[in-house]
């Protein structure tokens, strides 16, 4: 998570300019292949994040650079509990089938959120895709934050 704590330190992100490093945590059971085998592994999870106090606006990163399980469930507590209780306790999320979207460590994180989610129907997300939103900030490198 260096390319965060680097991102501190410059210019634009800053703690002068409103942002403030954190770290999400949350303990999640995860199943993984072990010898061709699935087994269950419940762990604390850490992501160190920067946050925008005067917008909320959130910025992580993944060294594979898609998401994740355990970042879906960041983007869950950081962002869409938020906004559930913003809207009056309860939002309906609506997604693709991406296989880390459907994941029973999801489920609880969902709940306490107060956030009901569907999925497309399989196989459609090319058809139905919502717009996605990307910004492309350069700092001397470029670091794209999309939104789906």
């Amino acid at each position: 998570m260096t390319v965060i704590r680097n991102l501190f330190k410059r210019d634009g992100f800053t703690a002068k300019e409103g942002w403030e490093l954190k770290t999400w945590e949350k303990e999640l059971t995860l199943e993984k292949k072990v010898k061709k085998n699935m087994v269950e592994e419940t762990s604390l999870h850490k992501v160190i994040y920067l946050k925008h106090n005067p917008t909320g606006t959130i910025i992580t990163s993944q060294h594979k650079a898609w998401n994740d399980k355990v970042r879906m469930a960041m983007c869950i507590d950081l962002i869409l509990k938020p906004e559930a209780i913003k809207r009056g306790g309860k939002i309906f999320l609506w997604q693709d089938n991406c296989k880390v979207h459907k994941v029973t460590c999801l489920d609880n994180v969902y709940a306490e959120a107060n956030i009901e989610e569907d999925y497309l129907p399989p196989n459609m997300t090319y058809i139905l895709q919502v717009i996605s939103i990307c910004l492309i900030i350069n700092v001397n490198y470029t670091i794209n934050a999309c939104r789906y």
